[in-house]
């Protein structure tokens, strides 16, 4: 196997690997685990009897004791490791007997690989003695525990000698226990299982980009909990040599004094949810007194300002009145969606129709908000994934719409960073941390409420996108007549609608670019699907540009009205 491993280069290969990918937060967590799997080397060391490779397991060990705040070991093992390797000259005579593979138990000499630690050799020695009764009533009896351990040995010798005499004493195996047909079977079907369950929701090293997700649930890793992830080994390796240097080596901290918890963030961190009470006090802003003293001394150093002009321009308060309150916060419009109804009143009465109309061919176009859309869809048990979601998405859109020429569906944007709707969004979140989930045909939603999967713009981004493309995909299906456009992108299933991609964020702008698009191409009836009242207001000032026969449907269930704006504009 070694000289295998030696001709095809697997290790070069393997640090090759490793190189290409080292900035890939995915791979190089991913890559620590496997080797953070040092159990099996610490395992060989004492089934070979290897006293060297003992050693250099619990070196590569300790580090992430100290990682993890495993403090009694992070304590003791670098002591251990100190003591034994001054074994050579401290104590040659025991440092042979260890490398002359004296420090385990061998049960079998025939067997290779055989070999226990002695505490393990000690509870084969006393497993004789663990039967039913055996130990109970005598462990809280100090005098009587000591007496049962101290003859155990003898016990368990006088107990393997009766059995022979009996005929019953244990069969000395020529085969190592681990290499039977049932054990090599069971281990094979549990390595079928593991990689079809990586290769059924994600293999790690085949993932690029920035982000780290859970594998299983899509969730994306917040950036503080990615960077203590990916800081495991190095953080642990401070921390060791700090406590080498400081604890042993110099010995300017004693050992036994506190150890500080470095608290590294791990998977679980992201699953965790703080609350946090906040007073609701307000600060006012004060009022600059030398305000006038300022504005002096820029009149003497700025003659190019017309001090005159600025005065009589701007108001003379921290932050402007009309937008924001005294004490700071914004003057937030919370009777907006009552306009509606106001202008719906003020729109004069016509009685029947005196203008003659000459007949042409009719052309419906119908105009949807698709987020609107998705944050009302009902999730039903069906749903488990997100392509089921998409499948349920696209028949109740379609559905709704089957009496229209031609189908608009227009998504927000969500990759803008900085703008008044994200500081909005997060407004309206709260103190809920929103968590980012990563879409993709297999990730399992059955148990996440649409709620909490809309809660974070990079999922909606995700998400949009791939109900847009499954959106097109169904529509050419089932013949339809559909444009989609998210993000700045825009399709369509029977032409070219290039010219309808928009940088703008909202979808309520985008909604009348559309309407625009399609009077300009002959639509005879346009039905803009919107509850908000922005997009009403947008039409009205608009309608002019548009068709005659434009509607705006809002309001759900019984409050669903069909808004004509011919008699309004």
């Amino acid at each position: 196997m070694v000289n295998a491993i030696n001709d095809m280069a697997v290790l070069q290969k393997m640090t090759s690997f490793d190189e290409r990918n080292v900035s890939n937060p995915m791979f190089k967590v991913f890559r620590q685990y496997m080797s953070m799997e040092l159990e099996m080397m610490f395992v060989r060391a004492v089934r070979t009897a290897n006293w060297q490779l003992h050693l250099q397991a619990l070196e590569l060990f300790s580090k992430y004791f100290f990682a993890h705040d495993r403090l009694n070991y992070a304590r003791m093992i670098p002591v251990y490791l100190a003591d034994m390797k001054a074994l050579p000259q401290s104590d040659p005579d025991i440092y042979i007997e260890l490398v002359d593979e004296n420090w385990i138990v061998n049960k079998n000499l025939q067997v290779p690989f055989y070999g226990i630690g002695a505490d393990n050799g000690l509870e084969h020695v006393n497993q004789s003695m663990k039967v039913s009764g055996g130990l109970i009533g005598i462990t809280q009896n100090t005098s009587a525990r000591a007496k049962f351990f101290l003859i155990a040995p003898e016990l368990s010798r006088l107990a393997e000698q009766a059995k022979k005499m009996a005929g019953i004493s244990v069969r000395v195996t020529e085969r190592h226990h681990n290499l039977t047909n049932a054990v090599l079977s069971r281990e094979e079907r549990k390595i079928c299982k593991l990689f079809t369950t990586i290769a059924s929701f994600t293999n790690p090293f085949t993932q690029s980009g920035d982000e780290l997700f859970n594998l299983v649930t899509k969730v994306v890793v917040p950036d503080y909990v990615k960077r203590d992830l990916c800081a495991q080994r190095t953080e642990g390796e401070k921390l060791l040599d700090t406590f080498v240097k400081e604890r042993i080596q110099v010995a300017s901290i004693k050992l036994w004094s506190v150890i500080k918890k470095r608290k590294l963030l791990t998977w679980k961190s992201t699953g965790k949810r703080t609350k946090v009470k906040v007073n609701d006090t307000i600060v006012e802003l004060q009022e600059d007194r030398s305000l006038f003293a300022r504005m002096m001394i820029v009149c003497h150093t700025r003659r190019e300002i017309n001090i005159a002009e600025a005065v009589g321009e701007y108001e003379f308060t921290v932050v402007p009145r009309v937008l924001f309150a005294a004490d700071g916060t914004m003057l937030h419009c919370l009777q907006k969606s009552a306009l509606m109804s106001l202008i719906e009143k003020e729109a004069p009465v016509t009685v029947g129709n005196s203008e003659t109309t000459t007949p042409v061919a009719r052309k419906k176009v119908d105009i949807v908000d698709g987020m609107v859309e998705v944050q009302s869809l009902s999730k039903p048990n069906t749903v488990k994934t997100c392509a089921d979601l998409a499948q349920h998405f696209t028949d109740i859109v379609f559905n709704k719409h089957l009496d229209c020429d031609e189908l608009h569906l227009v998504f927000d944007r969500y990759d803008v960073p900085l703008s008044l709707k994200v500081a909005t969004r997060v407004r309206r979140q709260g103190l809920e941390q929103p968590v980012s989930y990563r879409i993709s045909e297999s990730i399992h939603i059955a148990k996440v409420p649409m709620r909490h999967l809309l809660s974070h713009n990079k999922t909606k981004m995700e998400l949009t996108k791939y109900l847009a493309s499954k959106s097109i995909l169904r529509a050419e299906q089932r013949h339809i007549n559909l444009v989609v456009a998210w993000s700045s992108d825009c399709q369509a299933t029977q032409k070219d609608v290039s010219h309808l991609q928009s940088s703008n964020e909202e979808a309520d702008t985008k909604l009348i670019l559309h309407a625009f698009e399609v009077a300009t191409n002959g639509a005879t009836e346009i039905n803009v699907f919107s509850p908000d009242t922005d997009v009403f207001v947008l039409l009205l000032r608009r309608y002019p540009e548009l068709c005659r026969d434009v509607h705006f449907v809002t309001g759900t269930g019984e409050r669903r009205r069909r808004i004509k704006l011919q008699p309004i504009a």
